[in-house]
């Protein structure tokens, strides 16, 4: 899959908190200028700092200390007790990728919420996709425009179809004043898989319409 464009900053029209209706909205996007993110391959090199490429996934556990899990963050002045705000374990289970017409959806059925279920991108304007059918079968382009990061966990993702896939990842370090420019796609191989660490900037992974539908271990 070639260059992920993502959204700019737009924080007057985009930032803060969106609800259901808004974010199932093609409007919400309507007009915004597209970046161009750079495309890499997933190596251990090029994923330094974010993430690693995995090839076994029960190479990453919290017993082997393989899998991280780290203390919330403390938001005032009280610190955590000694021992404690790292006790939690792991949860996993699939991750459904798919292409309905035009848009990229996601349901993941890892967690217990309704809340699960996402819109990862669209082949083309989110106003001119249509989900009834597919208008662009073969995009040289994919547009994503949110991101989250998990501060007390890391994620894993590798297709259990072994196909490949991107992901499009910023710096931990960059916090809630990360930039579309702090952003890079990498495009995972085949067979792969990725990690990436707690508090990495991501959202989901991305499949060409070819490769749809697909199921992650997660």
């Amino acid at each position: 899959m070639p260059t992920m464009p993502t959204m700019p900053e737009a924080k007057a029209k985009v930032g803060g908190a969106i609800n259901e209706k808004k974010y199932y909205s093609p409007d919400l996007l309507k007009g915004l200028p597209a970046l161009d993110v750079p495309l890499k391959l997933a190596t251990n090199e090029n994923l330094k700092g974010m993430g690693v490429v995995v090839d076994d996934p029960e190479d990453f556990t919290v017993e082997k200390k393989t899998f991280e899990i780290v203390p919330w963050p403390v938001q005032g002045w009280r610190p955590l007790d000694p021992g404690t705000g790292d006790e939690a374990g792991t949860t996993q289970g699939g991750f459904d990728i798919f292409w309905s017409g035009d848009v990229l959806r996601g349901k993941n059925h890892t967690i217990a919420t309704t809340a699960n279920q996402y819109v990862l991108g669209y082949a083309k304007a989110p106003e001119e996709c249509k989900e009834d059918q597919r208008t662009v079968e073969d995009p040289d382009y994919m547009l994503t425009w949110y991101s989250d990061y998990h501060p007390d966990g890391g994620q894993l993702f590798k297709s259990m179809d072994e196909k490949p896939f991107v992901t499009c990842l910023a710096p931990r370090a960059k916090g809630d004043d990360v930039k579309p420019t702090d952003y890079t796609a990498f495009y995972v191989e085949g067979g792969k898989g990725v990690y990436i660490h707690p508090g990495t900037w991501h959202n989901a992974v991305f499949i060409h319409p070819q490769h749809s539908p697909a199921t992650f271990f997660n």
